[in-house]
Parts: structure tokens; C-alpha cells; sequence
């Protein structure tokens, strides 16, 4: 029992000496971004979707949802971050991770933000 207490104590002691992510990208994400991560990217004023990041050069891409009091007021946004696997970048047009030649244009994604809808179910009639 002694020797089981040791080892978890031991291991909550790595947890806790981890240093703390300070972009909220996963752990490795350095290691398959092309230039260092910027996180300039924004939600505000944005529709719940998918959003590609052009400032990172689209291999990391967003989730922005709007969250509403009870009157319907936008109060704050919640933004969670991803980065597309190693050599593919975040397609707008199709709202996945693809390789860059058959992917839109990284610099004309933000043309898109808005345009292509995912996750909405059509009322029935």
C-alpha cells in the first residue's frame, strides 16, 4: 500500500511541475507549426463556426461560440484552438484539415467566415 501511495504522489508531483500552456494548443504543437504560434485571433463579433487562421497560416483554426444571457445579448465568447495535423492547413471552404495545394487560399479564408455552415439543423416542417 505504501509503495502505491509513493508512486501516485510521485506522479502528482510531475502534474503539477508541468508547466502550465500558456497558447491552449496541444502539448507538441510547436513542433509542427511552421513559425511560432500568435495568438491574435479573435471571436468577437463572430457567429458560433469554424474559423481558420490566417496569421498562423491556417494550420491552426478556431471555434468561436457567443454566449448569451437570458435576454439574448451576447456576453462573452468562447474560443477553442486546434492545429490541423503536420503539412495540411484549415480549409474554409470545406471547414477541414487538408493539404495546402488542394486547399482555399490560406489569405482568402476570412472571405469565407460566415459563409459555410456547420452543425445547424434545419427546423422540420
Amino acid at each position: 500500500m505504501v509503495g502505491k501511495l509513493c508512486i501516485l504522489l510521485s506522479l502528482s508531483m510531475c502534474i503539477l511541475g508541468q508547466d502550465e500552456p500558456t497558447n491552449n494548443l496541444p502539448a507538441g504543437s510547436e513542433d509542427i507549426l511552421s513559425n511560432p504560434y500568435s495568438d491574435g485571433f479573435s471571436c468577437e463579433g463572430q457567429a458560433y463556426g469554424y474559423y481558420a487562421d490566417v496569421e498562423n497560416n491556417c494550420e491552426v483554426f478556431h471555434i468561436c461560440l457567443p454566449i448569451e444571457n437570458n435576454e439574448g445579448e451576447v456576453i462573452e465568447y468562447a474560443k477553442w484552438s486546434f492545429v490541423c495535423g503536420n503539412q495540411t492547413v484549415f480549409d474554409q471552404q470545406t471547414l477541414t484539415c487538408n493539404h495546402r495545394d488542394d486547399a482555399f487560399p490560406c489569405e482568402e479564408s476570412s472571405s469565407l467566415f460566415g459563409a459555410v455552415e456547420f452543425g445547424l439543423v434545419e427546423s422540420e416542417k
